[in-house]
Formats: structure tokens, C-alpha cells, sequence
């Protein structure tokens, strides 16, 4: 796909990814033990879905996506704030 179908579809592919919830809640669960306090780069993050959901673990995480609508709606919405005990 090229560059602009990809800006077409960010406002929508959030809502399209709710099908595999259960892999992605996978996912937010294991990753945060892996990268904590570790400096993360998350090439191809959409709309953030992951990066929004651990970043509280990491030591910093740049997400990034070659389709500038992406970043766009990855910028909106919450950050989860769960933290290790």
C-alpha cells in the first residue's frame, strides 16, 4: 500500500483492530516486563495502540510510522499509567 491509502485509513484502523483485542491485551500484558527502564523504538506503531500501553515501563520509546495520519492518531488519546510494585 502506498503512503496516502495509509493516511486514509489511520482514522479508522483503531476501530478495525478491536477484533484482536484478546492478542493485543497479550501483548500489553508481556512486553512492560521486558522493556522496563530499557529505551524502546517501535517502528510501524499506527495508531499507538502498543506504544500507548507501555510506555509507562520503559525508560523512554519513540513510536514511529511511515504514514504521517498514523502518527497523527497516535498522538490522541491516554497513555496507560500502570506501574511496576
Amino acid at each position: 500500500m502506498n503512503k496516502s491509502v495509509w493516511d486514509l485509513y489511520a482514522p479508522i484502523y483503531e476501530k478495525a483492530m478491536r477484533m484482536d483485542q484478546k492478542y493485543y491485551r497479550y501483548m500489553y500484558d508481556r512486553i512492560p516486563v521486558l522493556i522496563q527502564d530499557k529505551i524502546v523504538l517501535e517502528i510501524a506503531t499506527g495508531p499507538g495502540l502498543l506504544a500507548k500501553h507501555i510506555a509507562y515501563a520503559a525508560k523512554s520509546i519513540i513510536a514511529t510510522d511511515y504514514s504521517d495520519g498514523m502518527i497523527k492518531e497516535a498522538r490522541k488519546g491516554v497513555y496507560a499509567k500502570k506501574s511496576f510494585l
